[in-house]
């Protein structure tokens, strides 16, 4: 089955150390499937202006629609993929992928991750693609994330344990909660508005 991923307009104005090989390491490998449909918000396959990022954010910070302006202040890049393919995101093919390595030390060696950054294990990781992190009507954001569920074998999205040498897959098709935007078909919400009342975008 094809992931469907929607993202959401933003309508609202106001609104490492670096890790050795050879020493002990968690791997990450996330993104999506070769030919998923990844969909902007008028329903046009998303482009080579967008970049995904996954991360977390600060402790005691939780992402909604109404605090959108929040977000960039309170999140920390585990792991940036963008245009061309060999960043990691091949629009043409509508595919991106990433490895992270985590370090005993917390530190994620991935492109766009901040180096000297400790992640804690067991923060939720969330997925967020866009075209611009500037909120102007142009923007196009989507941020899902996936808890375990009944039925759903997929590794859950959380920092894991930093220590072991253990591998998790961080699935686009596994993701069941949307912030903004979408992912997956099993999932509906009502439209989103923005303050001005005009519609904000689809969503899952």
């Amino acid at each position: 089955m094809k992931t469907f991923f929607y993202l959401t307009r933003l309508l609202c104005l106001a609104l490492a150390l670096a890790w050795t090989p050879g020493a002990l390491a968690s791997t990450v490998f996330w993104g999506s499937l070769f030919g998923d449909n990844l969909y902007s918000s008028s329903g046009q396959p998303l482009d080579a202006s967008y970049s995904f990022e996954v991360g977390t954010f600060n402790a005691g910070f939780t992402p909604t629609y109404q605090n959108v302006n929040q977000w960039d202040a309170n999140w920390h890049v585990i792991a940036l993929a963008y245009s061309p393919d060999s960043n990691g995101w091949n629009a043409p093919a509508q595919f991106f992928d990433g490895t992270v390595n985590f370090n005993g030390t917390n530190n994620s060696d991935a492109t766009g991750a901040d180096p000297t950054y400790a992640f804690t294990q067991g923060d939720t990781a969330y997925l967020w693609a866009y075209n611009s992190k500037t909120i102007v009507p142009s923007s196009e954001w989507a941020l899902v994330t996936y808890g375990a569920s009944a039925g759903n074998t997929g590794d859950p999205w959380i920092v894991p344990n930093l220590g072991d040498a253990g591998s998790y897959n961080w699935n686009l098709g596994d993701a069941n909660n949307a912030i903004i935007g979408g992912a997956n078909s099993v999932q509906y919400k009502t439209r989103l508005k923005s303050a001005a009342g005009s519609p904000g975008g689809v969503v899952v």
